[in-house]
Formats: structure tokens, sequence, C-alpha cells
């Protein structure tokens, strides 16, 4: 990992904003999906497995990470972690499906 990468990762973990976000927006839309489908699927693009894991430990979902550049994962079965580009995420399914899931993504 560069260092420029590492970084990023250290930013990211730390901001208070998206905490703040998360807890605002973010997990009521999950919630929601869980009551209505007992599950939730996330496709977090440029999304990081740390900063999910303490939010969602125990809640039903699985988390896809896509970056442009490798990104560790612990081996949990929640993640999975993606090399891919965010202009072309055509290996997700239609639009209607990709607009669903974004809306779920941080």
């Amino acid at each position: 990992m560069s260092r420029f990468q590492n970084l990023t990762m250290q930013n990211y973990e730390s901001s208070g904003f998206r905490l703040h976000r998360f807890y605002r927006y973010i997990m009521p839309l999950i919630d929601d999906v869980i009551k209505t489908k007992k599950f939730c699927s996330i496709l977090d693009i440029g999304g990081i497995q740390s900063y999910w894991s303490n939010l969602i430990e125990s809640k039903p979902v699985k988390i896809t990470t896509v970056n442009i550049y490798h990104v560790p994962t612990t081996g949990d079965p929640k993640f999975v972690s993606l090399i891919g580009d965010a202009r072309d995420l055509h290996q997700f399914g239609d639009n209607t499906q990709l607009e669903h899931r974004l809306a779920l993504s941080i």
C-alpha cells in the first residue's frame, strides 16, 4: 500500500462527519431494508472494511467495496473487496438495482 493510500484510509476512518452522516442517514436506510428483506447488500464505492466493521457488526449485511487499488479485508464473510472503476459498474446489475445500492453506500 502506498503512503498516499494509507493516509487516505486514516482520514477516511477518523472522519466525524462520516460517522454523523452514517447514523443520521445511512443506518436508517439499512434498517428499513433489513425490516423488509431481512438482509441488506451494500455496494460501497471507495469504501474500506474498517469503516463498516464496528458500525454493522450485528446486522445481517453483505458489504462489497470497490476501489481502484486492492484493499485487503480480514476474511469476515460479510465483506468482499473488489478492484474496479466507479465509471463502469455493469457487473453489479442494471441501473435500477445500482441506484438502490448506491443509495446505501457511503
